[in-house]
């Protein structure tokens, strides 16, 4: 079983002190990261995912894994179609598709857009670029969600929930979502955790209540 342990986290950010002694154990399942802008959600996440060690304290438990960092930006390449950039993506993440058989699930309604330029296409199916990571036959175990789903339409957004949820079914992964919009809440409702940065700094989450 997959476990983080975050124990003591302190960090300070242009003299600001965004986490004092932050202690949390991350245990399999979906969780949705709640807060105020700047108060430290997309960091978090990144220190989760490994890229920012510029922090005292600990995080353990997941090290040379599956990890599957997706914030508001787009990961394709501007020239490319958006076929072609799944493609891409598929490769660089080692699973090799041909472009014709690379997941468009999050285009099965609208197969048209994916001959499309990458840079002439709508912020929702860039966006979908990275989430149809999800749909490889990788098993995540980490994955982070960093307002990812900003401009997805809710037919969209209902393939990848059902996604995440048959993924915390079938393997030991943890993923965290951080979004400002209750649609996490509504598709996946009791199988959801729900934290509050302010709680989770103060101590006051309780690792296995669902709201």
């Amino acid at each position: 079983m997959e476990i983080i342990y975050v124990t003591n986290i302190s960090k300070t950010f242009n003299d600001r002190v965004l986490f004092d002694k932050l202690s949390y154990v991350f245990s399999p399942g979906l969780y949705h990261l709640k807060g105020e802008n700047g108060s430290g959600k997309s960091v978090l996440l990144k220190m989760l995912a490994g890229i920012d060690h510029s922090y005292d304290g600990l995080i353990e438990g997941i090290t040379d894994k599956e990890i599957l960092l997706l914030d508001h930006h787009g990961i394709g390449v501007p020239f490319l179609s958006i076929r072609d950039n799944i493609a891409l993506a598929a490769y660089l993440c080692g699973c090799p598709f041909s472009v014709e058989k690379c997941p468009t699930n999050l285009y099965s309604n609208e197969k048209r857009y994916l001959m499309e330029q990458y840079v002439s296409s709508s912020i929702g199916n860039q966006m979908k670029v990275g989430l149809s990571l999800l749909f490889l036959p990788i098993k995540w175990t980490l994955i982070l969600l960093d307002e990812a789903m900003n401009g997805i339409d809710q037919i969209s957004q209902a393939m990848i929930f059902q996604k995440l949820l048959e993924i915390t079914k079938t393997s030991d992964a943890i993923i965290i979502i951080v979004s400002h919009t209750d649609q996490a809440q509504k598709f996946l409702q009791a199988e959801l955790r729900i934290i509050n940065l302010v709680d989770l700094k103060c101590g006051r989450c309780d690792l296995d209540e669902k709201k």
